[in-house]
């Protein structure tokens, strides 16, 4: 399903919300990109799709969460996966990056985390959670990511390597 839909273009709409299959089970959060150039018709085009064992986003339920500028999409994402380790799993928890090309689909970019501005707020990397995304937005080619442990700031088309940071004591 999709709780935000965004138009893009005449013939586009972008969605964002849980991959899930035709039995009612949920997935993973997934932004969507759907063509209705034929609106007695419109088809999925494509599905991006954060793949984890669990996963849920404040966009889910909060439009300021998405951040949609030109043909750059990003959400917060969380996930878990159940793994072996000490803690029995592992999670991810940042900003899912995508462009948008009416022709191609979408196009993961990166994932900004936050973890690394987290060990230096908290002055560990030894925990069990990991950082809140709350917000994104851009300034010409800067991608900014504000969490609960800080700003970064990031290049736009290579959003996993940071420019500068700024964590909140």
């Amino acid at each position: 399903y999709s709780a935000y839909l965004q138009a893009i273009g005449d013939d586009h709409v972008l969605g964002v919300g849980m991959d899930g299959d035709w039995d009612g089970g949920i997935s993973g959060v997934a932004i969507s990109l759907f063509d209705v150039s034929d609106f007695s018709d419109p088809q999925q085009q494509d599905q991006l799709t954060l793949e984890c064992d669990y996963s849920w986003s404040e966009a889910l339920w909060n439009h300021h969460a998405i951040m949609v500028h030109n043909d750059t999409v990003a959400i917060p994402a969380y996930g878990y996966s159940w793994t072996d380790s000490d803690y029995g799993y592992e999670n991810s928890s940042g900003l899912l990056v995508a462009t948008i090309d009416t022709e191609t689909g979408l196009n993961r970019t990166g994932f900004v985390d936050h973890n690394r501005l987290a060990d230096e707020v908290w002055g560990t990397s030894d925990r069990t959670y990991s950082p809140q995304m709350l917000r994104s937005l851009t300034i010409e080619d800067a991608l900014f990511s504000i969490s609960t442990v800080g700003i970064m700031v990031s290049d736009l088309n290579a959003p996993e390597l940071p420019i500068a940071a700024v964590p909140l004591y």
